[in-house]
């Protein structure tokens, strides 16, 4: 029926079961007298004593009991309604229900028990939500409680106190009811010093808990702001690396592809000044590949700004796009380059496609520019676990390879592609260059079908 916690209910319990044995004591030993002083004839000393007619003993035991069960009934209602939780009107008709009751207790027995009030002030803290609303319904009570003293006001209104009642008995009786009276009072007044001390104490500790947890709120607020500035900063950083990083990839897709035809068409218009005196009927052939490379370069570069993909993958798939690459490189310069693939090809990623394209074209570059080499072999290898690029050239001996900007995005690209890549001069003379892609994924395919 309580909404307490655990300590505080059994308190509460306690303290109403005393409330109402003092109740229940104190109208009996009323109710019990009347009939005794009756008994005695004794009853014109008892009216003269007290000025006015007492109530009758069945009226008096009849309507305490009454009053007492309904303020226990609004209780069961209020914690019905879930305790503080109740409306705040429907809980402020039902503190006024319980004083009313509690006077009206107090009015049939005379202010002989006036801890019933008690009882209000317990439901009024238990049941009140809000501070300055619970502090109000409290003040009711307890001024009532300081002005309805029996000594006070039977100076003014004809009051008759259980102490004037228990002189009908003798000395032993007397002294028991006493002893009895006493004892509950004191236990009625024990009790709701307890129950009063269990509530501020969790009160206090409920205030405890709240500035604990706005303090844990503001740190995981302030923390929460600081993450907020940091993952703005680490945005704005990423965003910054991003646009460094498709920088780089323009760059690197720049060099591969207009590099590689700027590299070509040089080495063809080498050859036509060479041929233009000794065979000048040759001249025009080898300019009509030249300017067949330059249209495909300028497509190759319109095509590049819009989707930076290489043109031969666009066309074909790896193994032709590569066979076409050597077969160009050969048809416009003296420089002979051949291609073979080892191993059972399988279908690749194109990301891995465009990446082995590069890497090829990459290397027949730099061993044309830089190593004056007549002879370029280069080979694609399939294996159970990887996958493998070769390119080697008879260029000139000593010197080491300058690793410049295309070498340098080849590694890069192949860190993140988890390989390895290596490159240098030949014992023999020239230059090689091997990377090798771990590969996970295999998907037979028919290469005839792709040529």
């Amino acid at each position: 029926m309580l909404s307490e916690g655990k300590p505080v209910g059994l308190i509460r319990s306690a303290f109403i079961i005393v409330n109402y044995s003092t109740l229940l004591f104190v109208s009996l030993v009323i109710c019990k007298t009347t009939n005794l002083v009756c008994e005695r004839y004794k009853a014109y000393e008892l009216i003269s004593s007290i000025n006015h007619i007492p109530v009758q003993p069945r009226l008096l035991l009849s309507v305490t009991q009454i009053a007492f069960f309904l303020i226990i009934f609004t209780i069961w209602l209020r914690s019905r309604k879930g305790g503080e939780g109740a409306r705040a009107g429907l809980n402020l008709f039902f503190s006024i229900t319980d004083l009313l009751l509690a006077l009206v207790i107090l009015y049939f027995i005379s202010l002989s028990h006036k801890g019933i009030l008690f009882l209000v002030i317990t439901n009024t803290v238990v049941f009140t939500r809000g501070r300055k609303r619970k502090y109000i319904l409290l003040g009711l009570p307890i001024l009532l409680y300081m002005i309805l003293d029996s000594d006070l006001i039977s100076s003014r209104i004809s009051l008759y106190s259980l102490d004037g009642y228990l002189d009908f008995y003798d000395a032993n009786a007397r002294f028991l009811l006493l002893a009895l009276r006493n004892l509950l009072f004191s236990a009625n007044e024990v009790l709701f010093i307890i129950f009063m001390i269990l509530e501020i104490q969790t009160y206090l500790e409920e205030t405890k808990r709240v500035k604990e947890l706005n303090a844990a709120l503001y740190e995981s607020s302030e923390q929460l702001r600081i993450s907020n500035t940091q993952l703005r900063e680490y945005a704005l950083r990423n965003e910054d690396m991003a646009r460094l990083k498709e920088r780089n990839r323009l760059a690197r897709e720049i060099h591969d592809t207009i590099g590689h035809y700027l590299t070509a068409m040089d080495m063809g218009v080498k050859t036509c000044l060479h041929l233009i005196e000794k065979s000048p009927d040759l001249v025009k052939g080898h300019l009509e590949k030249v300017n067949s490379l330059t249209k495909r370069s300028l497509s190759d570069v319109r095509r590049s700004i819009k989707e930076l993909q290489p043109d031969a993958l666009s066309r074909y798939s790896l193994i032709p796009a590569l066979e076409e690459l050597a077969a160009e490189i050969s048809s416009v310069s003296r420089t002979k380059v051949s291609f073979e693939v080892k191993g059972e090809p399988f279908r690749l990623s194109s990301q891995l496609e465009e990446f082995f394209y590069r890497a090829v074209q990459e290397g027949i570059s730099n061993s044309v520019r830089h190593g004056a080499a007549s002879r370029i072999r280069c080979s694609l290898g399939f294996s159970s676990d990887a996958v493998a690029v070769s390119v080697e050239d008879n260029g000139r001996k000593g010197g080491e390879p300058v690793r410049g900007f295309g070498l340098s995005h080849l590694e890069q690209k192949t860190g993140e592609l988890s390989g390895l890549m290596e490159y240098g001069k030949r014992e023999e003379g020239g230059f090689f260059l091997h990377i090798t892609i771990p590969q996970s994924r295999r998907e037979h395919f028919d290469q005839s079908a792709d040529s």
